[in-house]
């Protein structure tokens, strides 16, 4: 179920109309949040709905295993690292193995088949599975190292992990942060409802105004047979990073909303990523729920900053760019920014930049455009199609006729624009303290003006409704 959908709408109408009945309670908060969510995933494919299960009652029990068998810690936590890794590899990393062991033989001369053995029902997909397993990792992880004490109610566990805003994309919720938050429930404020509300418009507005009027031209272009011209590919990569960034923060706010509209709070996700100044500020800003996933349960315990930090900075990078996608071009991606990452950490740019006012003003637009280039892996459908596309970029190669007429991507700049405008607005209006936690002050008049304007112009600017960026991790 789509949040840019119609049955999502009806969904949420009658979850929200519902909700005040029972939330007062926790064994009916559970079960509310548990059904409604299961409801919400199934959707897709009920099948989906039996892993989803599978996997969190499995964790379940292992958590409430380690509590109550200390000595087998180090197993059950391997059984549950290996239930949830094996599942993502199953679903989401066995045919791009098969094919890739293909390949290799092919290449040796012992061609295989190996794909031809993977099981069609692995080719779909379940929505989500790489955040909700993740997610589902933390607490066994957090269990096994004594910070969080396992919880004995199973609908309590289940509320945590299928909680529908966050199910599909995140953000990628703790559960030593949430399952003690679901324990109790305070009603949220007028001010909170209003701030809930408004955080989730300016995420239809971002998704459905913004990304998916830009999605248009980004893919007639990425997408056009023959390839485009290098302006038109730097139009384009500019335009996907907006698009993007727009999706998956868009995203996120709509997450955030419905939750702070239950009574609960998720964390931020997206920090005004682009105004960067350094590599590693950007994933301090960027997928903030992710980054830090990575960096507690894969970076820091491969030693950190305290030994082989390089290698590890490697590793997690290279992890989180096939986190992303079974595809060498997320590989790359990650690749990408640990060859960046680990220039900065060696000559300490960040560090050098700010003692000097030329390196203050150029360190952002720089660290932009290595974004940028690095968005090129990203959205490009084959390794060898990212180089062809960064070398027509950098005009290292004979450059493609113009297949798109300039003169088509008016709008498309405009809504660029639009959007560019409207990122330096929330970022200078984020500069205030105390942003995340809203008062108990009436809205005023600006406010819900504002509102209104942006539910019209999704209204009378919407894109094509395509699915959000993120539902295919």
């Amino acid at each position: 179920m789509l949040f840019n959908s119609l049955g999502f709408f009806a969904f949420a109408a009658i979850f929200f109309a519902l909700w005040p009945l029972v939330c007062r309670r926790a064994t009916s908060r559970y079960v509310a949040i548990t059904i409604a969510s299961l409801v919400f995933y199934g959707a897709w494919d009920p099948r989906f709905v039996l892993l989803l299960l599978g996997t969190a009652l499995s964790d379940f029990v292992f958590g409430l295993g380690m509590a109550r068998s200390p000595r087998h810690k180090k197993v059950l936590l391997a059984c549950s690292l290996g239930v949830n890794l094996g599942a993502l590899f199953v679903f989401k990393y066995s045919t791009f193995a098969a094919r890739t062991t293909d390949s290799v033989t092919a290449a040796l001369g012992h061609p295989t088949h190996t794909a031809d053995g993977v099981p069609a029902f692995v080719a779909l997909l379940p929505p989500g599975i790489s955040f909700y397993t993740f997610q589902s990792m933390s607490y066994t992880i957090d269990v096994y190292r004594g910070t969080l004490k396992p919880t004995k109610n199973p609908l309590h566990f289940l509320a945590f992990i299928s909680m529908f805003p966050q199910l599909v994309a995140g953000p990628i919720v703790r559960a030593k942060d949430l399952l003690p938050r679901l324990e109790t429930h305070t009603a949220p404020s007028a001010e909170a409802r209003f701030s809930a509300v408004s955080l989730m418009v300016l995420g239809y507005w971002k998704k459905v105004v913004i990304a998916d009027n830009l999605a248009r031209a980004v893919t007639s272009i990425y997408d056009a047979p023959g390839g485009s011209s290098g302006l038109l590919y730097w139009l384009a990569t500019i335009m996907f990073a907006a698009q993007i960034y727009a999706d998956f923060s868009g995203y996120s706010d709509i997450a955030r909303g419905l939750a702070r509209l239950m009574g609960y709070e998720f964390p931020l996700n997206f920090d005004h990523p682009y105004t960067a100044r350094s590599m590693r500020e950007f994933w301090q800003r960027w997928h903030i729920t992710l980054s830090t996933w990575f960096r507690d349960y894969v970076y820091l315990p491969l030693g950190g900053n305290r030994k082989s930090a390089t290698r590890n900075l490697w590793v997690t990078m290279l992890l989180s760019g096939l986190w992303h996608g079974a595809s060498f071009t997320f590989v790359a991606w990650g690749a990408w920014h640990a060859l960046w990452l680990t220039v900065e950490r060696w000559t300490r740019w960040p560090e050098r930049a700010q003692k000097s006012q030329l390196g203050r003003v150029l360190a952002a637009p720089l660290v932009f455009l290595l974004t940028l280039l690095g968005w090129v892996f990203f959205r490009a459908h084959t390794l060898k199609g990212a180089l062809s596309i960064l070398s027509a970029m950098l005009g290292l190669s004979a450059s493609h006729v113009m297949t798109s007429d300039l003169s088509q991507l008016r709008a498309p700049a405009l809504f660029l624009l639009l959007g560019i405008v409207t990122e330096l607005i929330t970022a200078l209006r984020d500069r205030r303290p105390h942003r995340e936690t809203p008062t108990t002050t009436s809205p005023g008049v600006l406010r819900p003006l504002g509102v209104g304007l942006l539910i019209v112009s999704c209204i009378y600017l919407h894109g094509p409704g395509n699915a959000f960026i993120y539902f295919q991790f």
